[in-house]
C-alpha cells in the first residue's frame, strides 16, 4: 500500500514532464510517418562506419607488413 501511494505521488509530481514526454513521442511518430526514409539513417551510417574501419584496418596491416622498425 505504501509503494502504491509513493508511486501515485511520483506520478502526480512528474505529471507535466510526463505530458511533455508524451507530446515528444507523438511528434516523433508523426515525423517518422511523414518521412519514412529517416529509418534508413542508422543502418546506412553503420555500414559506412564498418567500411571505414575495414579500410583503416587494411591500411594498418599494409603498413605493419612493410618491414621492421629500426
Amino acid at each position: 500500500m505504501v509503494a502504491t501511494v509513493a508511486y501515485f505521488i511520483v506520478i502526480c509530481a512528474f505529471y507535466t514532464k510526463i505530458r511533455i514526454a508524451i507530446r515528444i513521442m507523438e511528434t516523433a511518430a508523426d515525423f517518422v510517418t511523414e518521412c519514412p526514409l529517416v529509418v534508413l539513417v542508422p543502418p546506412v551510417t553503420s555500414i559506412l562506419t564498418v567500411g571505414w574501419w575495414m579500410l583503416w584496418l587494411i591500411g594498418m596491416v599494409y603498413v605493419w607488413c612493410m618491414g621492421t622498425f629500426s
